[in-house]
């Protein structure tokens, strides 16, 4: 009987992790959540600290990118695909960081449409039996 799969969750801050992963499955789910406060800026902090992982994230989440519509953003991290809700003050913004293999569609029909609040929807189809998992990524630019 195969093993069923964990949503695994991680807590970081750019200049260190909070604990360690030791086992993971095929099913299991890697996500990884970063404030990030900047993306543009802080970027090659979060490619050293994902590349000291015994196992990389499908998902890396972040929040506060400080992203604007007009700057254009194409992660350094090889096999992810980049999405992103972008701020509109220059403080907030999320994206997600999605490995290119997880089969995913982003959910604007479940946004929450608040004043000075970026937030992203997104809805996994995990390869494990049709689960789905939704995935809300939300912040505040105020």
């Amino acid at each position: 009987m195969a093993k069923k799969g964990r949503a695994i969750l991680a807590r970081s801050v750019v200049n260190g992790l909070y604990g360690e992963l030791h086992t993971k499955t095929e099913q299991d789910l890697f996500l990884f959540i970063v404030n990030i406060r900047s993306v543009i800026k802080n970027e090659d902090d979060l490619i050293e600290n994902i590349s000291a992982m015994r196992f990389p994230p499908e998902i890396i989440a972040i929040t506060e990118t400080k992203l604007q519509a007009n700057r254009v953003f194409h992660s350094k991290l090889k096999r992810y695909i980049c999405i992103g809700a972008d701020s509109l003050i220059c403080a907030g913004g999320v994206a997600c960081l999605i490995k290119f293999t997880l089969n995913y569609q982003i959910r604007d029909d479940l946004n929450i449409f608040v004043p000075a609040c970026e937030n992203l929807w997104i809805e996994i189809n995990h390869p494990d039996k049709g689960r789905r998992h939704r995935c809300s990524l939300q912040t505040s630019s105020t």
